[in-house]
């Protein structure tokens, strides 16, 4: 059992990563690259005429750039839209949520395997406070989400391997 100051040290900790991952500055990255912003255009004519920028009604992939982009981010990122409206400071907070969400699972994951809640602490620090996911949540891209799944993914698998049979249900 965890006494009150270990208590209080990993709601420190969290609570720091969480202050940092949700700090989105507009000088960090300056400006809004442009497929930021061909993605976040898209976005808006979802959110606002579900259609996205050549006409088609709610594509399953978006076309931008000779590329093709995810539809999970443009979708979630639309659901925020309509509440908020479009705005630079809101696609990429929402690209960073995101990513605190993958920090936060990690560290649950970490719990999980280990049963300490020292190690689910320490993992969200390292994680929290790693350059490459920081930075990776400042930009308003479908990457930003990737994390996130793969958490998903693993702690599926944590709890497939807790099961003495595994059913895909």
């Amino acid at each position: 059992m965890a006494g009150p100051w270990e208590v209080l040290i990993g709601l420190a900790v969290v609570a720091a990563v969480s202050a940092l991952q949700l700090w989105v500055s507009t000088d960090n990255p300056p400006g809004f690259f442009r497929d930021e912003a061909a993605l976040a255009y898209n976005v808006h004519t979802i959110a606002t005429e579900g259609r996205d920028e050549y006409g088609a009604r709610f594509p399953l992939y978006f076309s931008s750039f000779l590329d093709y982009k995810s539809p999970i981010f443009v979708y979630g990122l639309a659901g925020v839209f309509r509440v908020t409206g479009a705005d630079r400071e809101v696609a990429r907070g929402f690209a960073a949520s995101c990513m605190l969400a993958a920090i936060l699972l990690l560290g649950w994951l970490a719990y999980r395997r280990t049963r300490r809640a020292s190690v689910g602490v320490v993992i969200v620090a390292v994680a929290g406070f790693s350059p490459w996911l920081f930075e990776l949540g400042r930009v308003a891209f479908e990457v930003a989400m990737e994390p996130l799944f793969l958490c998903l993914a693993l702690l599926g698998v944590e709890r497939a391997s807790r099961l003495g049979r595994w059913n895909p249900l």
